[in-house]
């Protein structure tokens, strides 16, 4: 058996919980969120990966996560490896990441923008298998009609994350629909 690649990973507390960033040549290869560090390497084994802790190879990427969470930053700078996905998957999260910080837009409409305007549920899937949560931002993606819809990290993150980038909500619980973008 071939030996696994090397994956640097390390956190960051969130006021919402631990968030989790493992690396491998360059690129973020996993974002967690409220996941214990025991959990976290467990999945990185399962992708194929050896995790070492290395909290300086992760560190610019921690870095840009806790400019965001203060809200001097809207967007990232670094590499996400989206090349595990299908290529539906990976439509989906390039799609979702060019919606800019304070906007929201529909399942529906990442569906239309894809060229897959009837699979908005399967939209709905692929932003669940996001392997980079916050740094690819499907908590930017909404039921139409303005339901938050859900989001893996739980609803609260979601909430927290649209609040944090100015986007507001009616109810904390429901928002309009507002795309901005293409």
């Amino acid at each position: 058996m071939p030996d696994r690649p090397v994956v640097r990973y390390g956190s960051l507390n969130a006021p919402f919980g631990t968030i989790s960033v493992a690396v491998a040549d360059g690129k973020v290869v996993r974002v967690s969120l409220r996941q214990s560090e025991h959990k976290f390497t467990e999945a990185l084994l399962r992708d194929g990966y050896r995790p070492v802790r290395d909290d300086a190879a992760v560190a610019p990427v921690l870095t840009q996560i806790e400019e965001y969470l203060r809200g001097e930053r809207t967007t990232f700078d670094v590499d996400v490896d989206l090349s595990r996905l299908t290529p539906f998957n990976r439509a989906v999260l390039e799609e979702a990441r060019r919606i800019p910080a304070g906007s929201v837009a529909s399942y529906a409409e990442i569906a239309r923008r894809i060229g897959k305007p009837r699979a908005y549920r399967a939209v709905g899937n692929a932003l669940a298998s996001n392997p980079a949560p916050v740094v690819v931002p499907c908590h930017r993606v909404v039921s139409t009609g303005g339901r938050m819809g859900g989001y893996t990290g739980g609803l609260d993150i979601k909430l927290h994350l649209l609040a944090l980038e100015g986007f507001a909500t009616s109810t904390g619980k429901r928002a309009r629909v507002r795309s901005r973008g293409r």
